[in-house]
């Protein structure tokens, strides 16, 4: 399995993302599965292979994304998201960028509006979940990073109006799927921590009751 990796200056996310997600005129990306990870997130390990064979077994799904985990600054896990199929009638946006992938065929001119730069990818995705099947893996595909000098943490006050004109662009003035919260689901949060012992269970635990004792 070939993978291509193109690299952009962080200070110009948006124009990174257009370039590095295959959709800008110079050095795109040629990959037919084609996804974007900021610089301060991860992919988890069989990230890759699970997408793969997530669009063979649908091959009519255009989008794919999965599960994510959560660490601190210092790249410890600190929770886990288990996301709900995105709905946009019940889940509001459910789509965590670095679990994302999409195929090339069939997303051409549907581009990252630079104008946005807290709702960037929730608008793209929306317009991906238009334009074709959108398949939710129930795995760990990624790992987004929580610190208070995060762009996304630190401005979330700010994100609502762009959320806001983003959603109604893409659902309609009076759709207000935007507001619905993303409900934890308790029995599956505990399945998913049981379930992924390596990559969750242990990590989690040993910086909840062992780094916090030591006062790390």
């Amino acid at each position: 399995m070939a993978t291509e990796i193109v690299q952009q200056p962080a200070q110009e996310r948006n124009g990174a993302t257009q370039e590095g997600a295959g959709i800008a005129v110079e050095n795109p990306a040629t990959g037919e599965i084609i996804g974007w990870l900021n610089s301060d997130d991860l992919y988890t390990e069989g990230c890759f292979e699970k997408v793969v064979a997530a669009f063979a077994g649908s091959p009519d799904a255009l989008l794919v994304h999965g599960d994510r985990i959560l660490l601190d600054t210092d790249s410890h896990v600190s929770g886990w998201a288990p996301m709900p199929v995105f709905d946009p009638e019940l889940t509001g946006y459910a789509i965590a960028s670095e679990t994302a992938f999409w195929r090339r065929a069939g997303t051409e001119g549907i581009v990252f509006d630079e104008e946005l730069h807290l709702a960037m990818d929730q608008d793209f995705f929306c317009r991906l979940y238009h334009a074709g099947k959108v398949v939710k893996v129930n795995a760990f595909l990624g790992c987004f990073r929580c610190y208070a000098v995060n762009k996304t943490a630190a401005l979330q006050a700010s994100r609502g109006g762009e959320v806001e004109t983003a959603w109604k662009r893409n659902f309609g003035e009076h759709h207000t799927g935007w507001k619905n919260s993303q409900r934890r689901n308790s029995l599956r949060a505990w399945i998913s921590l049981l379930s992924n012992p390596r990559t969750i269970a242990l990590p989690y635990l040993y910086r909840r009751f062992v780094l916090r004792r030591r006062g790390v």
